[in-house]
């Protein structure tokens, strides 16, 4: 795999690996999100999906994710737990779309969807043709500069979908994503 293959391949080139890779864990992505019907933006909650692990801080060198992205190799091992320890994690990952209707599966999705995604997301950032961001993982080696700027949803207080009511949810609108 080269080096920094997302300065130079496009989302459709990248192979399974490079594509979990550019995943950052910040869960994100798992928030629950709406459109204004009048003004057609989108906007975030403070609600994830019910499958969507927060609180999860795994020992650097266990596979502590059923997500590829999250999974140390050989020569990653190195990793201190309190660089993993920010990462979110899908409890269902192999089985997300079956389990939740409105999951995406990026990899397969018409691209301008993206545009769903977080700002930071690095999918939607390539998609955009946007580097990605200065704090994410694969340009700085580890997490601690993404840790230090809270991206990650473990540094926020955000409930899951089973402790509401359906109907409250879109009233939970938060402008610290976009």
């Amino acid at each position: 795999m080269s080096e920094r293959f997302w300065e130079h391949l496009t989302l459709d080139e990248l192979d399974d690996v490079q594509w979990e890779k550019l995943c950052d864990g910040c869960g994100r992505c798992c928030l629950h999100k709406f459109i204004d019907e009048e003004s057609d933006e989108l906007f975030f909650t403070d609600v994830r999906c019910r499958y969507l692990d927060t609180k999860q801080t795994p020992s650097p060198k266990q596979n502590h994710s059923s997500n590829p992205s999250m999974q140390l190799s050989s020569s990653e091992t190195s990793v201190t737990s309190a660089t993993v320890s920010s990462a979110c994690a899908c409890t269902q990952y192999a089985k997300r779309q079956s389990k939740v209707k409105d999951c995406m599966d990026l990899r397969h999705v018409p691209r301008e969807q993206l545009a769903w995604m977080p700002q930071t997301c690095a999918y939607r950032r390539l998609y955009e043709k946007k580097p990605l961001a200065s704090w994410h993982p694969l340009k700085t080696g580890s997490r601690h500069e993404m840790d230090k700027q809270k991206i990650s949803l473990k540094f926020h207080s955000v409930k899951s979908e089973t402790e509401l009511h359906a109907d409250e949810i879109e009233f939970r609108e938060i402008k610290w994503v976009s």
